[in-house]
Protein backbone atom coordinates (compact mmCIF):
# COMPACT_ATOMS: atom_id res chain seq x y z
CA UNK A 1 0.00 0.00 0.00
CA UNK A 2 1.19 3.11 -1.26
CA UNK A 3 2.26 6.11 1.52
CA UNK A 4 -0.77 8.04 -0.35
CA UNK A 5 -3.43 5.36 -0.57
CA UNK A 6 -5.90 5.12 2.51
CA UNK A 7 -8.17 1.66 2.92
CA UNK A 8 -11.30 2.65 3.53
CA UNK A 9 -13.30 -0.39 3.31
CA UNK A 10 -14.75 -0.56 6.79
CA UNK A 11 -15.10 3.20 7.78
CA UNK A 12 -17.10 3.46 4.21
CA UNK A 13 -19.27 0.45 5.06
CA UNK A 14 -20.09 1.24 8.05
CA UNK A 15 -20.59 5.28 7.72
CA UNK A 16 -22.25 4.97 4.19
CA UNK A 17 -23.97 1.93 4.44
CA UNK A 18 -25.02 0.25 0.81
CA UNK A 19 -24.12 3.22 -0.98
CA UNK A 20 -20.09 2.52 -0.52
CA UNK A 21 -20.70 -0.42 0.03
CA UNK A 22 -17.84 -1.76 -2.32
CA UNK A 23 -13.91 -2.80 -1.98
CA UNK A 24 -11.35 -0.42 -3.50
CA UNK A 25 -8.52 1.73 -2.71
CA UNK A 26 -9.20 5.54 -3.19
CA UNK A 27 -7.24 7.95 -3.09
CA UNK A 28 -6.39 10.53 -0.55
CA UNK A 29 -7.78 13.68 -2.76
CA UNK A 30 -10.74 10.85 -3.52
CA UNK A 31 -10.99 10.27 0.06
CA UNK A 32 -11.62 13.82 0.81
CA UNK A 33 -13.58 14.38 -2.03
CA UNK A 34 -16.28 11.62 -0.77
CA UNK A 35 -15.52 12.89 3.06
CA UNK A 36 -16.28 16.66 1.99
CA UNK A 37 -19.23 15.47 -0.54
CA UNK A 38 -21.29 13.55 2.78
CA UNK A 39 -20.82 16.74 5.08
CA UNK A 40 -22.36 18.29 2.36
CA UNK A 41 -25.53 16.02 1.97
CA UNK A 42 -25.68 15.72 6.37
CA UNK A 43 -25.63 19.45 6.26
CA UNK A 44 -28.36 19.60 3.93
CA UNK A 45 -30.55 17.29 5.67
CA UNK A 46 -29.91 19.04 9.02
CA UNK A 47 -31.09 22.07 7.49
CA UNK A 48 -34.64 20.20 6.15
CA UNK A 49 -35.67 18.88 9.63
CA UNK A 50 -34.78 22.48 11.16
CA UNK A 51 -36.80 23.94 9.24
CA UNK A 52 -39.82 21.00 9.00
CA UNK A 53 -39.14 21.68 12.83
CA UNK A 54 -40.19 25.61 12.60
CA UNK A 55 -42.85 25.36 10.15
CA UNK A 56 -44.65 22.32 12.84
CA UNK A 57 -44.14 25.11 15.39
CA UNK A 58 -45.84 27.93 13.54
CA UNK A 59 -48.62 25.34 12.79
CA UNK A 60 -49.45 24.39 15.92
CA UNK A 61 -49.13 28.48 17.38
CA UNK A 62 -51.65 29.05 14.69
CA UNK A 63 -53.85 26.23 15.79
CA UNK A 64 -53.66 27.25 19.10
CA UNK A 65 -54.61 31.06 18.58
CA UNK A 66 -57.52 30.14 16.59
CA UNK A 67 -58.49 27.55 19.36
CA UNK A 68 -58.32 30.42 21.95
CA UNK A 69 -60.66 32.32 19.87
CA UNK A 70 -62.78 29.60 20.08
CA UNK A 71 -62.51 28.94 16.03
CA UNK A 72 -62.21 25.73 14.37
CA UNK A 73 -59.94 24.98 11.29
CA UNK A 74 -58.65 27.60 8.68
CA UNK A 75 -62.10 29.79 8.67
CA UNK A 76 -64.13 29.50 12.11
CA UNK A 77 -66.67 27.41 13.06
CA UNK A 78 -69.26 30.22 12.43
CA UNK A 79 -67.93 29.80 8.50
CA UNK A 80 -68.18 26.55 8.02
CA UNK A 81 -71.66 27.02 8.78
CA UNK A 82 -71.99 28.81 6.22
CA UNK A 83 -70.26 26.74 3.80
CA UNK A 84 -72.06 25.15 1.27
CA UNK A 85 -72.19 21.33 1.94
CA UNK A 86 -75.57 18.54 1.83
CA UNK A 87 -77.94 18.29 -0.47
CA UNK A 88 -78.57 22.39 -0.28
CA UNK A 89 -74.98 23.31 -1.25
CA UNK A 90 -76.04 24.12 -4.79
CA UNK A 91 -78.98 26.32 -4.15
CA UNK A 92 -76.43 27.78 -0.93
CA UNK A 93 -73.51 29.08 -3.63
CA UNK A 94 -76.39 30.51 -5.93
CA UNK A 95 -77.45 32.48 -2.99
CA UNK A 96 -74.23 33.78 -1.60
CA UNK A 97 -73.28 35.02 -5.72
CA UNK A 98 -76.60 35.88 -5.57
CA UNK A 99 -75.71 37.83 -2.44
CA UNK A 100 -72.77 39.14 -3.94
CA UNK A 101 -73.95 40.80 -6.65
CA UNK A 102 -76.87 43.03 -4.89
CA UNK A 103 -74.15 44.34 -2.81
CA UNK A 104 -72.25 44.74 -5.85
CA UNK A 105 -75.11 46.75 -7.32
CA UNK A 106 -75.66 49.44 -4.66
CA UNK A 107 -71.99 50.39 -4.88
CA UNK A 108 -69.91 52.70 -7.14
CA UNK A 109 -68.20 51.60 -10.74
CA UNK A 110 -65.05 50.49 -9.50
CA UNK A 111 -66.73 48.41 -6.54
CA UNK A 112 -68.86 46.58 -8.64
CA UNK A 113 -66.24 45.85 -11.38
CA UNK A 114 -64.43 44.87 -8.32
CA UNK A 115 -66.83 42.25 -7.03
CA UNK A 116 -67.87 41.22 -10.38
CA UNK A 117 -64.24 40.32 -11.44
CA UNK A 118 -64.15 38.00 -7.89
CA UNK A 119 -67.32 36.71 -8.86
CA UNK A 120 -66.27 35.44 -12.22
CA UNK A 121 -62.78 34.48 -10.31
CA UNK A 122 -65.20 32.07 -7.89
CA UNK A 123 -67.38 30.58 -9.88
CA UNK A 124 -64.07 29.52 -12.49
CA UNK A 125 -61.82 28.31 -10.52
CA UNK A 126 -62.61 28.36 -6.82
CA UNK A 127 -63.30 24.92 -4.72
CA UNK A 128 -66.28 25.34 -2.69
CA UNK A 129 -65.46 21.88 -0.55
CA UNK A 130 -62.11 22.54 -0.09
CA UNK A 131 -61.88 26.40 0.74
CA UNK A 132 -59.33 26.93 -1.65
CA UNK A 133 -58.29 29.60 -4.47
CA UNK A 134 -54.87 28.60 -5.83
CA UNK A 135 -54.49 30.63 -8.80
CA UNK A 136 -51.29 32.39 -10.76
CA UNK A 137 -51.10 36.00 -11.06
CA UNK A 138 -51.11 35.22 -14.54
CA UNK A 139 -53.79 32.81 -15.25
CA UNK A 140 -55.96 35.70 -13.33
CA UNK A 141 -55.04 38.52 -15.37
CA UNK A 142 -56.28 36.65 -18.86
CA UNK A 143 -59.12 35.58 -17.30
CA UNK A 144 -60.31 39.58 -16.26
CA UNK A 145 -58.54 41.23 -19.60
CA UNK A 146 -56.22 43.29 -17.54
CA UNK A 147 -52.40 43.08 -16.77
CA UNK A 148 -50.58 41.59 -13.59
CA UNK A 149 -49.87 44.65 -12.32
CA UNK A 150 -54.22 45.26 -11.84
CA UNK A 151 -54.46 41.95 -10.33
CA UNK A 152 -52.24 42.41 -7.31
CA UNK A 153 -54.11 45.27 -6.98
CA UNK A 154 -57.54 43.89 -6.95
CA UNK A 155 -56.39 40.73 -4.84
CA UNK A 156 -54.81 43.20 -2.05
CA UNK A 157 -58.33 45.32 -1.98
CA UNK A 158 -59.68 42.11 -1.08
CA UNK A 159 -57.51 40.99 1.27
CA UNK A 160 -58.57 44.06 2.79
CA UNK A 161 -61.62 43.75 2.51
CA UNK A 162 -61.45 40.13 4.57
CA UNK A 163 -63.20 38.57 1.41
CA UNK A 164 -59.80 36.72 1.01
CA UNK A 165 -57.60 35.05 2.96
CA UNK A 166 -53.85 33.85 2.20
CA UNK A 167 -53.98 30.31 3.56
CA UNK A 168 -50.42 29.54 2.21
CA UNK A 169 -47.74 31.59 1.00
CA UNK A 170 -46.30 31.94 -2.63
CA UNK A 171 -42.60 30.05 -3.40
CA UNK A 172 -40.92 29.83 -6.44
CA UNK A 173 -42.74 27.31 -8.57
CA UNK A 174 -45.72 27.35 -6.09
CA UNK A 175 -48.74 30.18 -6.50
CA UNK A 176 -50.41 31.95 -3.46
CA UNK A 177 -53.32 29.86 -1.97
CA UNK A 178 -56.07 31.59 -0.55
CA UNK A 179 -59.41 31.18 1.14
CA UNK A 180 -62.50 33.22 1.39
CA UNK A 181 -64.36 34.48 4.39
CA UNK A 182 -67.63 33.75 4.26
CA UNK A 183 -68.56 35.14 7.21
CA UNK A 184 -67.26 38.34 6.29
CA UNK A 185 -68.52 38.35 3.31
CA UNK A 186 -72.16 37.34 4.00
CA UNK A 187 -71.83 40.40 6.90
CA UNK A 188 -70.51 42.55 4.30
CA UNK A 189 -73.31 41.98 1.72
CA UNK A 190 -76.39 41.20 4.50
CA UNK A 191 -78.15 45.31 3.86
CA UNK A 192 -78.69 43.97 0.51
CA UNK A 193 -80.39 40.46 1.15
CA UNK A 194 -83.88 42.39 1.46
CA UNK A 195 -83.23 43.53 -1.96
CA UNK A 196 -83.60 40.59 -3.33
CA UNK A 197 -86.49 39.81 -2.01
CA UNK A 198 -88.35 38.26 1.89
CA UNK A 199 -87.52 34.54 0.62
CA UNK A 200 -83.87 35.31 -0.29
CA UNK A 201 -83.59 37.24 3.14
CA UNK A 202 -85.25 33.95 5.15
CA UNK A 203 -83.05 31.88 3.81
CA UNK A 204 -80.03 33.60 3.81
CA UNK A 205 -80.38 34.35 7.72
CA UNK A 206 -81.30 30.56 8.22
CA UNK A 207 -84.68 31.44 10.65
CA UNK A 208 -85.10 29.00 13.21
CA UNK A 209 -89.19 28.59 12.66
CA UNK A 210 -90.36 26.89 9.38
CA UNK A 211 -91.60 28.67 6.82
CA UNK A 212 -95.40 29.20 6.69
CA UNK A 213 -96.40 26.87 3.62
CA UNK A 214 -93.85 24.54 5.10
CA UNK A 215 -95.79 21.72 7.78
CA UNK A 216 -92.51 20.49 9.93
CA UNK A 217 -92.43 16.90 10.95
CA UNK A 218 -92.68 16.31 14.80
CA UNK A 219 -92.11 12.96 16.17
CA UNK A 220 -95.36 11.59 18.08
CA UNK A 221 -96.53 8.60 20.12
CA UNK A 222 -96.32 5.31 17.90
CA UNK A 223 -100.07 4.57 16.10
CA UNK A 224 -102.67 2.92 17.98
CA UNK A 225 -103.00 -0.71 16.91
CA UNK A 226 -105.69 -1.92 14.05
CA UNK A 227 -109.40 -2.83 14.89
CA UNK A 228 -109.60 -6.80 14.40
CA UNK A 229 -112.86 -7.22 15.41
CA UNK A 230 -114.20 -7.72 11.59
CA UNK A 231 -111.60 -10.89 11.37
CA UNK A 232 -111.03 -10.02 7.90
CA UNK A 233 -107.57 -10.96 7.13
CA UNK A 234 -105.96 -7.27 5.93
CA UNK A 235 -107.19 -6.80 9.42
CA UNK A 236 -105.29 -9.38 10.98
CA UNK A 237 -102.19 -8.73 8.84
CA UNK A 238 -102.60 -5.19 9.26
CA UNK A 239 -101.95 -5.79 13.51
CA UNK A 240 -99.08 -8.20 12.30
CA UNK A 241 -97.06 -5.05 10.53
CA UNK A 242 -98.16 -2.87 12.84
CA UNK A 243 -96.10 -5.33 15.91
CA UNK A 244 -93.13 -5.84 13.29
CA UNK A 245 -93.11 -1.85 12.54
CA UNK A 246 -94.79 0.98 13.92
CA UNK A 247 -93.66 3.69 12.07
CA UNK A 248 -93.58 2.29 8.81
CA UNK A 249 -96.97 0.93 9.42
CA UNK A 250 -98.20 4.46 10.34
CA UNK A 251 -96.70 5.94 7.22
CA UNK A 252 -97.49 3.91 4.52
CA UNK A 253 -99.85 0.22 5.68
CA UNK A 254 -102.65 2.38 8.01
CA UNK A 255 -103.58 4.48 5.22
CA UNK A 256 -104.77 1.12 3.08
CA UNK A 257 -108.40 0.24 2.90
CA UNK A 258 -109.42 -3.33 2.19
CA UNK A 259 -112.04 -2.97 -0.98
CA UNK A 260 -112.49 -6.63 -1.67
CA UNK A 261 -111.30 -10.39 -2.63
CA UNK A 262 -111.13 -12.25 -5.78
CA UNK A 263 -109.87 -15.59 -4.87
CA UNK A 264 -106.32 -15.48 -4.00
CA UNK A 265 -106.10 -11.92 -5.49
CA UNK A 266 -106.61 -9.39 -2.58
CA UNK A 267 -107.84 -5.58 -3.64
CA UNK A 268 -106.64 -2.58 -1.36
CA UNK A 269 -107.40 1.09 -2.02
CA UNK A 270 -104.34 3.72 -1.13
CA UNK A 271 -105.36 7.54 -0.19
CA UNK A 272 -103.49 8.70 -3.83
CA UNK A 273 -101.58 7.64 -6.91
CA UNK A 274 -98.38 8.30 -5.11
CA UNK A 275 -99.00 5.98 -2.29
CA UNK A 276 -100.31 2.93 -3.90
CA UNK A 277 -96.87 3.25 -6.52
CA UNK A 278 -94.73 3.62 -3.44
CA UNK A 279 -96.20 0.67 -1.73
CA UNK A 280 -96.33 -1.84 -4.80
CA UNK A 281 -92.81 -0.82 -5.26
CA UNK A 282 -91.36 -0.94 -1.82
CA UNK A 283 -93.86 -2.51 0.80
CA UNK A 284 -95.57 -5.82 -1.30
CA UNK A 285 -93.43 -8.48 -0.25
CA UNK A 286 -93.84 -7.39 3.31
CA UNK A 287 -97.58 -7.27 2.91
CA UNK A 288 -97.74 -10.08 0.74
CA UNK A 289 -96.01 -12.31 3.84
CA UNK A 290 -98.04 -10.44 6.62
CA UNK A 291 -101.96 -11.48 4.60
CA UNK A 292 -100.17 -15.49 3.87
CA UNK A 293 -99.25 -15.64 7.62
CA UNK A 294 -102.28 -15.04 8.37
CA UNK A 295 -104.51 -16.93 5.63
CA UNK A 296 -102.30 -18.86 3.14
CA UNK A 297 -104.60 -18.70 -0.05
CA UNK A 298 -103.57 -15.20 -0.39
CA UNK A 299 -101.53 -14.96 -3.28
CA UNK A 300 -101.87 -11.60 -4.70
CA UNK A 301 -102.24 -7.94 -3.46
CA UNK A 302 -103.24 -5.13 -6.17
CA UNK A 303 -102.93 -1.78 -4.82
CA UNK A 304 -105.37 1.14 -6.37
CA UNK A 305 -105.25 4.61 -6.28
Amino acid sequence: MSPNTIDTNFSFEKRFGAEFNFRQRLTESQFRTQIGYSKRIALSSGETRQRNSRQKVREHLRQHILAQEGREGETGAAMLAKRPAGRNASALKYDILTAMGAFALGQGKGAQKLVLRFMTLMTARYNWQRDELAVGQREIARLWDVDERTVKREMAKLRCMGWLVVKRQGARGRVTEYGIDLERLLADTEERWGAVGPDFEHRMQAADEPAPNVVPLRPGAAPPAPDISDGSEWSLAKAVLHAEDPANYASWVQGLERVGRAGGRLVLKAPSRFHANYVMSHLMPRLLAACRDVDGKVSAIVVEA
